[in-house]
């Protein structure tokens, strides 16, 4: 099977987990995807050998591909192993699993993520497939193999009839097919393999591949361009101001879980290792960066993983069109106006106390957004008035 990857030799293949060097070695499925190019660079950087593979290298809905995949990740650490003279005992910690698959770490990032699209009943059961069955496939062969499991999980778990962030064990309660199938596989990685991270994230934004903020820059720059064509008449932007939740930077929530997992990974402009007393967020940015002491892996479990603070699809947008710089208005509507196939939580903002319980915490979502508008304007210059 054909996979991205890179391998590394000598010193450069090993990664501190827990207060140790060991050897290891990821795979990603969805690798090409936004949190999967994330993932990548990241690996890349700290020099840690990966496999990212996406369709049609990998179809997650074909056991036996998964298990192979799982399989050769295993002999690969296996092998990467004994080079290094650490044997058949290296590896071992909180965190990892037995045995020759215990340098292993597998993020399942490949989903059916059309929220819309889902809620078409010839489309369900393609969703069920990918994010159900798919992520049994995944949990068993991790289960067989003992390496540890990262589940990228979502907000549309719940409802949104709180007011206030909801925790990791509060009652999920989706509205929609996609909210719906993700739980299922939620609950499939529970019961199927004990060495497991679920990672619930929201409103992901990147550089790479399709989200709302780029959704938006094409939006403000067809009304200004139209509007020019028409004599200048530039025609608002009308966004939902009646969902509220976190947007989060997927080059951050990449850090993030790599962390989690005891993969020691530091972005410069990335998240920060949370090391002392509790801080307000003025203060996180500039007193965490300078910290070098990292997490353990942190123990299984589910983690609430997003930018800090929360806002509304309106305020994020008028936010975006703010950076860029684009004459645009942006007018609030309410969901039944936009009148959307799937239903959409009205509130479902993510607590990060877990996250925060075992040393992490993200930036809030202003700066990250900054940092991605930033990024962009160099990526794709075509997004922003006069070209960048």
């Amino acid at each position: 099977m054909e996979v991205i990857g890179r391998s590394f030799t000598g010193a450069e293949a090993t990664a501190g987990m827990g207060g140790g060097k060991k050897v290891y070695r990821v795979l990603i499925t969805g690798g090409r995807g936004q949190l999967g190019r994330e993932l990548q660079r990241l690996l890349e950087q700290a020099g840690v050998e990966y496999e990212a593979a996406g369709l049609p290298e990998l179809d997650v809905t074909d056991e036996r591909a998964v298990r192979e995949a799982v399989r050769r990740a295993v002999e690969q650490a296996r092998d990467r192993g004994r080079s290094q003279g650490q044997g058949e005992g290296h590896g071992q910690g909180q965190g990892y699993g037995r045995g020759p698959a215990r340098a292993v770490l597998v993020i399942h990032a490949a989903a059916y993520t059309a929220v819309d699209r889902a809620e078409d009943p010839a489309e369900r059961e393609v969703a069920a497939r990918v994010n159900v069955l798919g992520t049994r496939n995944v949990a068993r062969a991790c289960a067989a193999a003992g390496a540890p499991l990262v589940y990228v999980s979502t907000d549309f778990v719940f409802g949104g009839e709180k007011r206030v962030p909801y925790e990791v064990d509060d009652p999920p309660s989706p509205l929609n097919v996609y909210g719906a199938t993700k739980l299922a596989g939620e609950q499939a990685v529970r019961e199927i393999c004990p060495q497991h991270y679920i990672v619930r994230t929201a409103w992901l934004f990147g550089v790479h591949g399709r989200n709302f903020p780029k959704a938006i820059l094409e939006a403000a720059r067809a009304s200004v361009t139209g509007g020019e064509s028409r004599g200048g008449n530039v025609k608002p932007l009308r966004v939902v101001n009646d969902q509220v939740g976190c947007p989060t930077y997927a080059r951050d929530l990449a850090e993030a879980i790599l962390l989690l997992a005891g993969v020691e990974v530091i972005d410069p402009q990335g998240v920060r290792v949370v090391t002392g007393a509790t801080r307000g967020a003025s203060d996180l940015a500039e007193r965490v960066r300078a910290t070098t002491t990292l997490p353990a892996p942190a123990p299984f479990g589910t983690y609430h993983i997003t930018n800090g603070g929360s806002c509304s699809w309106y305020e994020f947008a008028r936010e975006i069109v703010r950076l860029a710089g684009w004459p645009v208005e942006v007018e609030p509507i309410t969901s039944a106006q936009l009148n959307r196939p799937a239903r959409r939580p009205a509130y479902s903002v993510l607590s990060p106390a877990r996250l925060r319980s075992v040393g992490l915490e993200l930036r809030p979502w202003p700066e990250a957004l900054r940092t991605f508008m930033a990024e962009l304007r160099t990526h794709s210059p075509e997004l922003f008035p006069e070209g960048g």
